[in-house]
């Protein structure tokens, strides 16, 4: 019965005097009680949070520790009522100072608590974080909210080390084993990429390739125009081939120039495929490249 009294007596809390003559924290203690009776309790301790602010107040203070119960956070809570005591104790208000404190001792045994282990022996000037704040004692266990915490461990001349670990409600201890501290890894430059000029070389080849094929293209239409005036003009060559000194003269010229077209076209053809194949090299990062043109085409050789 008692339980059940002091718990409807924190929702029903009256203002203290002090926070009923401010009316900041009058309204937004009035808005945490709208929100909690909704049960839209992190609106509620946003607006109890608010009131303490503007005016602490016992009322503000234990309904601060309700709305934390409610969320799960238990040790922010505990801490919540066990500071509604001590205000109301200081008031003389020891009905309300009693409560406060079953509240927070009701809360013992659902607390988790860590306990951070260092690798011995403790390097001198050895710092340990839980959540961003400082421990100065860490093998004293502490307690924590439930939910992920964070521990990061330092020390002078060590690469620093960090855990994550979960707080389940009611594990009464949870012990967070720190390994040996590493020496900080040096970190290597990169090798500088030597350049190859592979691009350059790409453009280079690729543009004599182009330039090949094009020669022999006017080449091939030369050698086509000689073949067709020999062949259109009787005075060269009769339907039967058989041409005089001038006709034999512009047949033989044809030849040579289809020989050239045909030589262009392979060397110009060769070419162009050396220099695509420099620009995907260049692309991989290759690191050397030798090349060759050969009357024949163009030779290729890649080391990586």
């Amino acid at each position: 019965m008692r339980r059940w009294w002091l718990a409807l007596a924190l929702m029903l809390i009256a203002l203290p005097a002090r926070a009923q003559d401010d009316t900041g924290a009058e309204i937004h203690f009035r808005a945490g009680r709208a929100f909690a009776e909704r049960g839209r309790w992190e609106e509620a301790c946003r607006e109890f949070a608010a009131s303490m602010k503007a005016a602490p107040s016992v009322g503000a203070q234990l309904n601060l520790g309700l709305c934390n119960d409610k969320l799960g956070r238990l040790m922010t809570a505990q801490r919540a009522y066990l500071e509604a005591a001590r205000m109301a104790a200081a008031l003389g208000e020891e009905n309300r100072a009693e409560g406060a404190r079953e509240h927070a001792k009701a809360l013992d045994a659902r607390i988790p608590r860590l306990r951070i282990r260092l690798d011995k022996p403790v390097a001198a000037g050895t710092t340990v974080e839980l959540d961003g704040n400082a421990l100065s004692e860490p093998a004293v266990p502490v307690a924590v909210d439930p939910g992920a915490h964070r521990v990061v461990v330092r020390a002078p001349g060590m690469s620093p080390w960090s855990g994550a670990v979960d707080a389940e409600e009611g594990v009464e201890l949870i012990e967070v084993d720190v390994p040996p501290l590493a020496p900080p890894h040096e970190a290597k430059a990169p090798p500088p990429k030597r350049d190859t000029g592979l691009r350059t070389a790409g453009i280079v080849v690729l543009g004599g390739g182009v330039l090949g094929i094009a020669i022999g293209a006017v080449f091939g239409v030369l050698a086509m125009e000689d073949r067709d005036d020999a062949a259109s003009d009787a005075a060269l060559c009769n339907p039967d081939n058989l041409c005089s000194r001038d006709g034999e003269a512009l047949i033989e010229g044809a030849r040579v120039k289809a020989r050239i077209a045909t030589a262009a076209f392979v060397v110009g053809g060769a070419a162009v495929a050396g220099g695509i194949a420099l620009f995907v090299v260049h692309g991989i990062g290759g690191e050397q490249v030798t090349g060759r043109l050969t009357p024949l085409g163009a030779r290729l050789h890649v080391d990586f």
